[in-house]
């Protein structure tokens, strides 16, 4: 999208956001100034040895031995090469190779994720992944190739703008639901592209705390839900009815402030996406909307009354670019 001119068709001077936090209590929110996510890479590691059956192992290069060798290896790099004092996480999230119980392969292929805030940490990381892996595996008589994938940057927020979107929040959730200093998160986010382009701020709002936050993340091998606030949960934990009306309302609301900022002519007001999922829809300076697709192709019927902008002539010029990601807001101008 940034690639494509959106500043430059929409210019603003910054932008905001906001995702759901499964560590954080239900009806709270976070957000802190500097590094909140991080940046997310992948890596790819394809051993090429020699294979041959399983009954006489002396005649291969086994190529899962020296699989097993590099991921052990890679272990070492958060250990002993990276500062204690920075944060980093290499993982190995898949190993592939051979299809059958009496065969040594003749090549593996391993692949993972890398994190880190820092830039210097992240050079460091994907320099010594190559290292390790051409080195092992040369070592036993094989050869590696080991691609290097950057991904989203990580996700800086800036100092002004955090204070500011704390400051708004507290007015919807309260000051004591509010936290600035909840530690950041080895997540990655594509959100940190437009903060690399314009200064804004990320938000958190949680989504559940309990025994099932340990286990039940954004990203995971299980369905995630989010759990009811239980009854006995105290009032601060959650806005209002009234601070619920208002918001919806548009008109006198704490989004007002934002909307303000931001420099557009309407509040925000969840949408139904007509899938069982709800996002916000963009605000643009009076009033216009770029045509809305969420994920997965298909268009959600537009609320009653309302036309589609992609079919009407003096709105035409308005790009097909796609939706922001659920859970986005605006920029502002």
């Amino acid at each position: 999208m940034i690639e494509e001119g959106l500043f430059d068709l929409f210019p603003c001077d910054g932008v905001f956001a906001m995702h759901n936090k499964p560590d954080l209590a239900v009806g709270h929110m976070a957000v802190r100034p500097g590094p909140i996510l991080a940046s997310a890479d992948r890596f790819e590691i394809t051993v090429k040895g020699f294979g041959t059956h399983a009954a006489y192992p002396h005649r291969s290069i086994d190529p899962f031995v020296i699989g097993a060798q590099i991921t052990l290896a890679l272990q070492t790099i958060v250990s002993r090469n990276v500062d204690p004092l920075d944060s980093a996480v290499v993982t190995i999230g898949f190993m592939r190779g051979g299809s059958a119980f009496n065969v040594i392969p003749a090549d593996l292929t391993l692949g993972g994720t890398v994190r880190t805030f820092r830039p210097e940490v992240r050079d460091l990381i994907e320099r010594r992944i190559g290292e390790i892996a051409h080195g092992t595996a040369a070592t036993f008589g094989a050869t590696a190739d080991a691609p290097y994938h950057r991904g989203y940057p990580p996700t800086v927020n800036d100092a002004t703008e955090a204070e500011f979107a704390a400051a708004v929040a507290a007015e919807v959730c309260g000051a004591d639901a509010v936290s600035r200093t909840h530690p950041p998160s080895m997540g990655g986010e594509d959100f940190s592209y437009f903060l690399n382009a314009r200064p804004g701020a990320m938000l958190w709002l949680g989504n559940g705390l309990g025994e099932a936050a340990a286990t039940c993340t954004t990203r995971n091998t299980t369905s995630t839900t989010t759990p009811s606030r239980p009854a006995s949960a105290p009032s601060s934990a959650s806005p209002s009815a009234s601070s619920r009306a208002r918001v919806r309302q548009g008109n006198g609301c704490p989004l007002s402030r934002v909307r303000e900022r931001v420099g557009v002519s309407d509040c925000a007001v969840v949408r139904d996406c007509g899938d069982g999922r709800r996002a916000h829809p963009w605000l643009l300076p009076e009033g216009r909307r770029p045509p809305f697709a969420p994920r997965g192709g298909r268009r959600p019927p537009l609320p009653q009354g309302e036309r589609d902008p992609s079919s009407d002539p003096a709105t035409r010029q308005i790009p097909t670019i796609g939706s922001p990601p659920f859970g986005h807001s605006t920029c502002r101008s």
